[in-house]
């Protein structure tokens, strides 16, 4: 396989500092966040808005080594199941999405609500949540 060097094009700044403390799914557990573009990338933050909704990809530097197969969240209640059949964060590319309301922008600094980053994780990409394609109809 072929590897990916990948950019950080910014950082999460969060008040969650151990991985034990990080919900599930961000949008679960209601945690505001700040993230910090590089200034070069700020431009591209036009159109974007409080209110909205975006995905933030990141590099989840602190995963730990994956298992291929495994309980999913909830234990021995439910069946094992495959890696990829799971949003566990401990991947062989450790790469995360968070889905995240915008609540400010100022200049490369975004407030967000809906983090379930580790303070300091590198912010890879962000994306617009657009309902018609992210919310198929079967």
């Amino acid at each position: 396989m072929a590897e990916a060097i990948l950019n950080t094009i910014g950082v999460w700044h969060t008040p969650i500092k151990n991985p034990k403390d990080a919900p599930r799914q961000g949008i679960e557990g209601g945690i505001n966040g700040e993230i910090e573009l590089d200034p070069r990338w700020a431009r591209g933050l036009t159109g974007v808005e409080p209110g909205a909704h975006i995905w933030v990809f990141s590099f989840f530097n602190h995963a730990k080594e994956p298992e291929l197969y495994f309980y999913p969240h909830g234990g021995e209640s439910k069946h094992k199941t495959g890696l990829f059949n799971t949003r566990s964060p401990n991947r062989p590319a450790p790469i995360g999405m968070t889905l995240v309301k915008v609540l400010s922008i100022n200049e490369n600094r975004l407030e967000v609500k809906g983090v379930d980053a580790l303070d300091g994780t590198p912010v890879l990409d962000i994306k617009p949540h657009l309902a018609r394609l992210d919310s198929p109809k079967a």
